[in-house]
């Protein structure tokens, strides 16, 4: 049964206004805020913690696939279909099968990596799903306190060509760990994807301006742009209005206000 209603997907997100571009989403659900806030604060333990942690993902994630998931027109009969022959829903759906590799990387990326797939694999076609590890150690250099990545491996599936690559990673902080995540997809596992999504709890203004702005493909969906050591005048204008003024990292690459130290709140290591 042809309806009106059915015959175009929405796509539009609740987004914060920003002048990063259109390949930055900052997303302004005041839930997903709330929680955020919630997440960084000092009294939040485990289990507690990796369940909300999942519960923003599990947002992020829905707002990635209104945005980037292909559509197709299909028909889905209803239970009411044995007793009426217009009980069937025919309008613009999800596509049913997606190809879609989500990239976890060690170990903040870890848990949100593994959820995310998972959820992706019970909403679409799960022979379209897959799930590549990278293994990543970040340390600053003993010169000039500069960010380092030592690249220790992966485990993937095969080439990224045309699928939807998803790269989950709560803190995005000088980028060296997406930079260097990136090089690997495009370099050791080969191939050009579809689309490229980062997904992030929070970012810094370094990071949008050094990784973000000068790779053209990259999409960035996140819920917060930290940008606390900026002054209070810059504070007071949209985010990305005065990018080049705009900062988030201290001298110890320290993210201000941050959410503290995800991967060690994760796997509770002060016990």
């Amino acid at each position: 049964m042809d309806d009106w209603q059915n015959r175009t997907l929405q796509r539009s997100l609740n987004e914060i206004e920003h002048g990063y571009g259109d390949r930055v989403h900052l997303l302004g659900d005041p839930i997903l805020r709330t929680q955020l806030a919630r997440l960084g604060g000092p009294g939040l333990r485990q289990p507690a913690y990796n369940r909300v942690l999942e519960q923003l993902y599990d947002r992020i994630l829905d707002a990635v696939i209104v945005h980037a998931f292909p559509a197709e027109l299909r028909s889905v009969p209803s239970r009411e279909a044995n007793h009426h022959p217009d009980a069937v829903v025919t309008g613009e759906l999800l596509a049913e099968r997606v190809r879609v590799t989500v990239g976890a990387v060690a170990r903040a990326g870890t848990l949100v990596g593994q959820r995310c797939y998972e959820r992706l694999s019970q909403m679409f076609d799960p022979e379209g799903i897959r799930l590549d590890h990278v293994f990543t150690n970040r340390h600053t250099s003993a010169v000039g306190k500069l960010p380092c990545v030592d690249y220790l491996g992966s485990k993937t599936g095969g080439a990224v060509d045309g699928r939807i690559l998803l790269i989950p990673e709560p803190l995005a902080a000088t980028g060296a760990t997406m930079r260097y995540t990136l090089d690997v997809f495009g370099k050791e596992v080969g191939g050009i994807p579809a689309r490229t999504v980062a997904m992030h709890l929070v970012v810094t203004p370094e990071y949008l301006r050094d990784v973000v702005l000068p790779h053209p493909t990259l999409e960035v969906f996140t819920l917060r742009v930290d940008r606390g050591l900026s002054s209070p005048e810059i504070r007071a204008t949209p985010p990305g209005t005065h990018l080049d003024r705009e900062r988030g990292l201290d001298d110890q690459l320290r993210i201000v206000p941050g959410l503290g130290a995800v991967g060690d709140l994760i796997n509770n290591c002060f016990v």
